[in-house]
């Protein structure tokens, strides 16, 4: 939706303050289309939101070109019908700190509807997210002097891990197996996901599920 080279870390209120959606809690979610203003729904990305908590994390894939264009994640407050996004990591510089979204609840997901900003202009958006139950997700994080560095957020059946301005996607290809299927670094960069215990530095802060 909003695409970018340039990744920062944005500034940061306290992890604290989520709230979770207790509907899409543990939950993989894959957007089904997108629809700007009076335009017809399409859909020319993949787009995974995988939701713990209050811990959430985000990437979008341009299908045609294998290009991730976007990626974030942070923590979620509910206060409905409004779901706030609070980005505490950010590798798409032109997105502001937070988004805000009006949330309905479906039987297979939920519609999210707000505003963007797109060339100088307010558009209204609506995305359709299709909603998949987790047995388990689980949330890492690396922090230094007080900033997010590094998010991980795994579910049954995919895994982002960012890290600064970088990120990739994983899907699992077996029970402690992952397969890299998008990233933004170097075949030879070696990071994977988290298997038993965090690395050195990371914490775990959330795990839902068994």
């Amino acid at each position: 939706m909003i695409r970018t080279t340039r990744g920062y870390s944005v500034l940061q209120r306290s992890p604290g303050q989520g709230k979770a959606l207790v509907p899409l809690q543990n939950q993989t979610m894959r957007r089904a289309h997108m629809k700007l203003d009076s335009d017809p729904p399409y859909e020319d990305s993949l787009v995974l939101w995988l939701q713990a908590g209050c811990w959430y994390a985000d990437i979008r894939v341009n299908l045609a070109q294998g290009e991730i264009y976007s990626g974030f994640g942070g923590v979620v407050w509910w206060q409905a019908p409004k779901l706030w996004f609070q980005h505490l990591i950010n590798i798409s510089g032109d997105l502001s700190d937070q988004d805000i979204g009006d949330i309905e609840l479906t039987l297979l997901g939920c519609y999210e509807r707000g505003t963007v900003d797109m060339d100088g202009q307010t558009v209204n958006f609506e995305e359709k997210w299709l909603c998949k139950q987790s047995q388990q997700t689980s949330v890492y994080t690396f922090s230094q002097r007080g900033r997010l560095k590094g998010l991980e957020v795994q579910t049954d059946q995919y895994c982002i891990l960012m890290i600064e301005d970088n990120i990739k996607l994983f899907c699992r290809s077996g029970r402690n197996r992952w397969s890299e299927v998008f990233a933004t670094t170097p075949r030879e960069n070696c990071w994977q996901p988290t298997r038993l215990l965090p690395r050195p530095g990371w914490q775990l802060q959330e795990m839902l599920g068994r």
